[in-house]
């Protein structure tokens, strides 16, 4: 029997698509497999004094890919192999210029890469408390580790100014007797300005509180006059107080005393001493006193018991009749004599009044 030909024409075709269909699916899994394997990119970053640069990113644009380096410079970067010859590599980091590069994406590669410096400034004026510009201070650039790197004095304006590799750094403004002025900041290629005030070390004040015996008078109040710094003074009267530099009064006060106020001089990181002496406050109950001991009396002039004996050698006593030697009433019986006169006058002319009244009432009845 002689085949059909539309039969094997029909056999041919399907025969021709299914080895068609079998070598495309046995394709996709190579095609897949090929797709999802990643190769290791692996460098070390320096500068260009062979010191790692901690830090620094480490970018491949093409996959959004990023790392950075670690405190010995060095990464570690997985990219997919796709079959591509190179990729970009981009390394930047503050200080320094931006590198690109080309690495193998087809296969682990280690590289080092180094980084040129990159420069800036920065620049800024000192000034004292009250905002002028303060001549002959000393600033220095510091790392962020403390080191220093560069140093200046500012000039009659106030101003300083350093070149050195973008970072960030700490400006130390300082001066004898001063406290040091402190800034961190970052220099950016563009220039930076940082500003620093510095203030003078306060001068210090101390010295005793004692009363007009020279007893030690506890809590007294010492403070500044028209300002509200004060101290209070311990079981020795003793105080201290950090001021200012500059001219002062110093006023010192306490219960039952008068206050006691002197001026002084405060000078920056001196000290000096003030010691206040009280006075007590005088009540009016301190003015009157009582007699001590008996009452001396001149036997010249006065003799005991209203008599003329000699009372020469001994004391009178408040118990003793006192008169006068030669017999005349003391003072105080003349005064109660003369009362006693007056009443007796007031009372006659008093009944006389009354008789007259009656006389004449006993006149106008007739």
């Amino acid at each position: 029997m002689v085949p059909n030909r539309g039969a094997v024409r029909s056999f041919v075709v399907v025969a021709f698509v299914s080895i068609c269909s079998l070598a495309l699916v046995a394709a996709i899994p190579v095609g897949y497999v090929a797709a999802s394997e990643t190769g290791t990119v692996e460098g070390i970053v320096i500068d260009e004094d062979w010191m790692p640069v901690d830090g620094a990113n480490v970018t491949i644009a093409e996959y959004n890919t990023t790392t950075k380096t670690d405190e010995n410079g060095e990464f570690e970067l997985e990219i997919p192999l796709v079959g591509q010859a190179f990729e970009e590599l981009e390394i930047s980091a503050l200080g320094y210029e931006t590198k690109t590069t080309t690495v193998r994406g087809h296969s682990n590669d280690t590289k080092r890469f180094w980084l040129d410096d990159r420069n800036g400034s920065i620049e800024g004026t000192v000034t004292d408390g009250d905002g002028e510009p303060a001549s002959g201070i000393s600033v220095e650039i510091r790392e962020e580790e403390g080191e220093v790197v560069n140093e200046t004095t500012t000039g009659a304006d106030g101003t300083f100014r350093f070149e050195t590799q973008e970072g960030i750094y700490t400006l130390v403004g300082s001066l004898e007797d001063y406290e040091e002025a402190r800034k961190t900041t970052t220099v950016t290629a563009a220039g930076s300005t940082a500003n620093l005030t510095i203030s003078p070390l306060p001068g210090t004040v101390s010295g005793t509180v004692s009363s007009d015996d020279d007893s030690p008078v506890q809590n007294a109040t010492v403070t500044l006059e028209d300002d509200t710094t004060n101290v209070s003074t311990d079981e020795n009267g003793s105080y201290q107080l950090d001021l200012d530099e500059g001219r002062h009064t110093l006023v010192a006060m306490a219960e039952d005393f008068e206050n006691a106020s002197q001026p002084i001089v405060i000078r920056p990181n001196v000290s000096e001493t003030i010691d206040f002496d009280l006075e007590k406050v005088e009540s009016d109950n301190d003015s009157i006193s009582e007699p001590d001991g008996d009452i001396e009396v001149n036997d010249e002039d006065y003799a005991a018991n209203g008599t003329d004996d000699d009372i020469s050698g001994r004391e009178a006593t408040i118990e003793d009749d006192i008169v006068p030697a030669d017999g005349s009433p003391f003072p105080s019986e003349v005064v109660v004599g003369t009362f006693t006169a007056i009443g007796i006058f007031v009372g006659t002319l008093l009944l006389l009044v009354a008789v007259a009244g009656v006389r004449s009432v006993t006149f106008d009845s007739r």
